[in-house]
């Protein structure tokens, strides 16, 4: 099933209602498609935003097989950039991302993007 969620992804609805669904049918998350919305929760330069998106992706039932996928621009030049392409999109194994986090690996956007990502092409 493909769940489309508009909304605040560092606020306090959205992600939780998400969260309660997959609960409540008792499944568990697979892939979590973010497109870019860490970079704007980047630019507001207010890092609890963005450790309040973590802890929403924390609440979501995952397991060790969970993705998120990301898509980025070609202005932060990711290693996986296809010549010609203007985006790039990559994976990341979900419980990574969360020790990621609690390690305080995500200081700026660019290590978001950067560290433990799993790409089909590398140049």
């Amino acid at each position: 099933m493909i769940v489309p969620v508009v909304g605040d992804f560092a606020g306090k609805k959205a992600l939780a209602r998400v969260a309660a669904y997959l609960r409540s049918h008792k499944d568990t998350l697979t892939a979590f498609y973010l497109s870019n919305v860490e970079i704007v929760l980047f630019q507001y330069r207010r890092r609890s935003m963005f450790s309040d998106f973590v802890e929403n992706v924390r609440k979501l039932p995952s397991n060790d097989q969970s993705l998120l996928i990301r898509s980025t621009f070609s202005y932060y030049g990711h290693p996986t950039q296809l010549p010609g392409y203007s985006l790039c999109t990559m994976l990341q194994s979900l419980p990574v991302f969360l020790r990621n986090f609690d390690k305080g690996r995500y200081r700026e956007y660019f290590d978001v993007i950067l560290t433990d990502y799993i790409a089909a092409y590398k140049r």
